[in-house]
């Protein structure tokens, strides 16, 4: 991929079941608590709309 016309020719050419909408995960937070022992904090996923307002 060196262009942007190849790009464009690409998506043109990708099967539908392949096509996906905006990406819906949300960051996965670092925290350590109270405890100083580091843990990932999950905010779930987002609305269809709030996916599309943060792409905007």
């Amino acid at each position: 991929m060196t262009t942007q016309a190849d790009l464009d020719a690409m998506i043109a050419n990708t099967p539908e079941q392949f096509v996906r909408g905006l990406p819906v995960g949300r960051p996965i937070h670092c925290t350590s608590g109270t405890t100083g022992t580091p843990k990932g904090v999950w905010s779930g996923l987002l609305s269809e709309a709030d996916a599309t307002a943060l792409s905007a």
